[in-house]
């Protein structure tokens, strides 16, 4: 599968987008290499925001510390920088967890 995925700095971009007042905190999937989340939490004061980091940080086993905010803050289409983590690595992660969906 083509993620929407690229090398930032020493580590990656990767562009999600935002369900926010979900029934339940999971991945919904993925359309256009684009990696689809649901939160429960309203987009008020960043919480919808807060909730989408803990959910990767524990997906992709990387420190919430490793995770910022690059585009999208605001937004439902956000692009997220993993300091720490290589690309090739993390699309070998989301092909596991997706291609058998």
């Amino acid at each position: 599968m083509v993620w929407d995925l690229r090398h930032y700095k020493k580590g990656a971009l990767l562009h999600i987008k935002v369900q926010t007042k979900a029934q339940k905190n999971c991945f919904s999937g993925v359309f256009g290499g684009v990696l689809r989340i649901k939160v429960r939490a309203s987009p008020v004061k960043g919480a919808a925001n807060e909730v989408c980091i803990k959910l990767l940080s524990c997906f992709f086993k990387t420190p919430k510390s490793q995770i910022a905010f690059v585009r999208g803050l605001r937004s439902k289409d956000k692009w997220l920088w993993f300091k720490s983590l290589d690309p090739a690595v993390m699309t070998k992660i989301l092909d596991l967890e997706f291609l058998n969906r």
